[in-house]
């Protein structure tokens, strides 16, 4: 409801909660990635695909279904190029601003604490070595370097420190009983922070 009654107002004062000039640089983006795509011949399964494939389709998706009463027809509206842009920012932003974040947390640790730091050194001396090439198993090897970024993200949690849920349909968690319609939401801060699941919280211990 709300969206609806906003969406006019906003556009009849001209104003948006994104900035224009990001919205055109995400928009030629977008536009120049298709354009490479369409010339390559060739698409790729990736999100980015799915969403210009929804945008591609100019018959709004009609299909005829056979049912045992007779025919019904469905509509699948397709998406117009502003919901593709909105979507592209919205996953660049929640892709890139939580690894960024994670990443830099991690080396902010392992900057105050020197013999976690010599441990991760000589980790990724011992499993890389001189290989210019790493890969996936070469990753899992890292166990130590895992322990420090997993410990990071205890800490540092990114992103939202409170998260919600609705609740569709009555259920039931470990006993506690939880009737349809009600928001959950679950302080994922102060999990992470609590001296009865993690002791000495706020330390920094992989």
């Amino acid at each position: 409801l709300f969206p609806k009654m906003m969406k006019p107002i906003l556009e009849a004062i001209n104003w948006d909660f994104f900035p224009k000039k990001s919205y055109k640089f995400f928009e030629s983006v977008f536009d120049q990635l298709m354009e490479m795509r369409r010339e390559g011949g060739t698409g790729r399964a990736d999100f980015m695909q799915l969403m210009a494939n929804a945008h591609n389709e100019e018959d709004e998706g009609k299909k005829d279904t056979d049912m045992a009463e007779g025919k019904v027809q469905s509509h699948k509206k397709a998406l117009t190029k502003a919901d593709v842009v909105s979507n592209g920012i919205l996953f660049f932003l929640a892709g890139y601003d939580t690894t960024s974040l994670t990443m830099a947390y991690t080396l902010y640790n392992l900057a105050l604490h020197q013999e976690a730091q010599d441990k991760v050194i000589r980790e990724i001396d011992d499993v890389i070595g001189d290989n210019e090439e790493v890969d996936n198993e070469t990753m899992n090897e890292l166990t130590y370097l895992e322990m420090c970024i997993m410990e990071t993200l205890r800490m540092y949690p990114p992103g939202a420190n409170v998260i919600s849920r609705h609740c569709e349909n009555p259920t039931v968690v470990k006993g506690l009983s939880i009737p349809k319609g009600i928001d959950v939401r679950v302080p994922i801060l102060a999990i992470h922070h609590d001296p009865k699941r993690y002791p000495e919280p706020t330390k920094f211990i992989p």
